[in-house]
């Protein structure tokens, strides 16, 4: 009997159909991420093993050569990938296990998926931080999706669901201290190598000193280098008179920068103890705590020289935690400091008033806002300079105005300016918060880290909007950047919303029809989090040496070479051979090592009345050159040291010029 051929054409189209069905299948329960996995594994090793071409491959740059191994290499990864799934599946059936060789396979995928961030992984060796800040960010995104996929599907995560016994028994609490106090001792050592890198200026912490020096010889907050000889013609800062007792005991530029780490070391506690308190575990509010010392905009606002504005970070993260514990004798002395810090921390002191108003305390809420606004008024109309809240500027006092020149189109209306802006034309004040693109790349920055929890924060929400306003509507580049001190208006309500968050994310049975174990969440979203604060740190903080990170205006050389140190040695040299009582004139990074006396100058300031100029030629424009040649008639050079110098002033002015010099810098 003849075979039918119409029926040997259908067998055949059956036969491939169940064939693709097959495949299509395998396709999707584990083929997919074999061969994903597989390729980046691949890219991923040629990688590694080409180091010094990774710019090249990011750039898409590479030689024909160089790119045909590269899709080479990323062949044999797919195999090398398929031959280790194949072999864990033997092992597998030799060992007596059940299981078809889908479910085996798919089991393998389950963590396999991980290769898929290898290449990324390895494109972060390469300084993409400086010219690809986006591209960076998305990398560490993905990673940390990725590690929070695996936290997930590892384990039943009951290690993180019980509660820990008192807190002096807790022992995540003394792996926190621990964690607090290797903080404070690694930015300590990394602010006094910068200043002694001479990676210090007299704006700021040259005048930071000279104010705890002024202050400590009876003349507070006096300061020679700001208008009117104190710093009150530009900010009104007394918390710093608490500080002096400290600078007492060493009275150096290095005491106050050891000081402000040391400080800021211990703002981790009132989020762990808030974070304990919200979650019932200790050991999620130790990875929350961590989240702080591992931020970028921390380090960035401890490493830039020293600001009273950073001090608040701690100040304000008590806050919040005794308004959420209701501990009025505690949260009032804090507050008090709060606003001691600068004269514009009652406005921020107000949103504080408005979160104690949502979290039905508005006996506290109202009242704090009251005093705030009390504060603010006797500030400004009786101790600086101006009552204005920007100030206009002038021959006694500074003017903030230009921070918000965008907002603020006529100078003269000062911060009345502002507001107009705001109600007159709202899209363009939404225009300068998120359609900035500086902007936008600043909040993903303060975001990710936080695995983006704070967008979920609730009442705390309300905390946000002191610094929408600050930071948001400002022009100025350097305040919203991770390099500087203004991220402190922000950062700690972000801190603190973090384990609000989350006690949102546990209380919610299912996420998207899935029903969730409550300690597997928790681990799912505080892995990323990890991760990327880890990442970030390593790129945009001052974890690890990278190509972004800057301590204000400048990198930090944390390893100085000889040459380095020897320059600083020379510097203390010089500065021996000056009286304590004598006035400098000094250049920008030379001052903060002379700050510490009575009259210290920035140059060319005082130039024929102080007693000595120590300056730093090298960079000095024409005119300043022009300057210093003429006056070399005044002064003999005492001692020099490569491109530093120092002057000693051989004619001396008639006595009331002295005097007016010193008085008005």
């Amino acid at each position: 009997m003849q075979p039918d051929p119409q029926f040997n054409d259908t067998h055949r189209r059956h036969d491939l159909a169940s064939v693709v069905e097959h495949v299509l299948r395998h396709l999707r329960e584990w083929l997919a991420i074999a061969l994903l996995a597989g390729w980046m594994l691949g890219v991923s090793v040629w990688s590694l093993l080409h180091p010094s071409k990774l710019g090249e491959l990011i750039e898409n740059d590479l030689e024909r050569a160089d790119r045909h191994h590269l899709v080479a290499a990323a062949f044999a990864g797919v195999a090398a990938t398929l031959i280790g799934y194949w072999t864990v599946y033997r092992v597998h059936r030799a060992r007596g296990y059940g299981g078809s060789a889908t479910t085996v396979l798919s089991g393998v995928s389950r963590y396999a998926f991980m290769l898929i961030g290898a290449p990324l992984l390895t494109f972060l060796v390469a300084p993409l931080e400086s010219k690809h800040e986006i591209l960076t960010l998305f990398f560490i995104g993905i990673l940390g999706v990725l590690a929070g996929v695996l936290a997930y599907r590892a384990g039943d995560g009951r290690s993180l669901q019980a509660a820990e016994g008192p807190l002096w028994r807790c022992s995540s609490f003394w792996w926190l201290i621990g964690a607090a106090a290797l903080y404070g001792a690694g930015m300590s050592y990394l602010a006094v190598v910068d200043h002694r890198n001479l990676g210090t200026h007299a704006y700021d912490l040259g005048i930071y000193d000279n104010i705890f020096w002024n202050t400590l010889h009876g003349k507070p907050l006096g300061c020679s280098l700001c208008k009117g000889g104190t710093h009150t013609g530009g900010h009104f800062d007394p918390i710093l008179v608490l500080f002096t007792p400290i600078y007492a005991v060493f009275p150096r530029a290095e005491t106050i920068l050891t000081v402000q780490s040391l400080w800021l070391a211990q703002g981790g506690i009132p989020i762990y103890l808030a974070a304990r308190r919200t979650l019932q575990n200790g050991w999620a509010a130790l990875a929350i705590a961590l989240l702080y010392y591992l931020h970028p905009a921390l380090h960035g606002a401890n490493l830039f020289d020293f600001h009273s504005l950073t001090l608040v970070i701690p100040l304000l993260l008590w806050c919040v935690y005794f308004i959420d514990v209701d501990r009025p004798r505690a949260y009032w002395p804090i507050l008090g400091l709060v606003l001691f810090t600068r004269e514009d921390m009652p406005l921020l002191a107000c949103f504080i008033g408005a979160y104690a108003i949502l979290r039905r305390k508005p006996v506290l809420g109202l009242t704090t806002i009251a005093v705030s606004l009390a504060y603010l008024f006797i500030v400004k109309r009786f101790v600086m300079a101006h009552p204005a809240l920007l100030m206009p500027g002038g021959s006694s006092n500074d003017s903030h105005i230009y921070y918000y020149e965008d907002m603020i189109p006529f100078r003269d209306e000062g911060a009345r300016g502002l507001v107009v802006s705001m109600l007159s034309n709202p899209a363009f004040a939404l225009r300068m918060i998120f359609l900035n693109e500086l902007k936008v790349f600043y909040f993903v920055a303060l975001l990710l880290p936080l695995a983006f929890l704070p967008l979920l924060a609730g009442r705390k929400a309300i905390l946000f909007g002191y610094a929408l306003l600050f930071i948001g509507m400002v022009s100025r580049k350097h305040v919203y950047s991770l390099h500087f001190q203004y991220s402190s208006v922000i950062f700690p309500f972000l801190m603190m919303s973090v384990p609000d968050a989350l006690a949102k994310l546990l209380e919610r049975p299912t996420i998207l029809g899935q029903a969730i174990e409550r300690g597997r969440l928790l681990r799912a979203v505080l892995t990323p989090a990890l991760c990327a604060s880890v990442l970030m740190s390593a790129k945009f903080g001052a974890l690890l040496d990278n190509t972004s990170f800057k301590g204000g205006w400048n990198h930090i050389n944390r390893l100085p070479g000889v040459q380095v140190r020897e320059r600083y040695g020379g510097v203390r040299d010089m500065v021996a051979l000056i009286p304590e009582g004598a006035s400098v004139a000094a250049t920008s990074t030379l001052a903060p090592h002379v700050s510490n006396r009575a009259d210290v100058f920035l140059w060319p300031r005082g130039i024929g009345n102080a007693d000595y100029l120590l300056l730093r030629t090298e960079g000095l424009k024409e005119k300043d050159k022009r300057k210093l040649k003429q006056a070399r008639k005044k002064y003999e050079l005492i001692a020099e040291y490569e491109d530093i110098q120092l002057l000693e002033l051989t004619a001396v002015p008639a006595p009331e010029t002295r005097k007016r010099a010193k008085s008005t810098p």
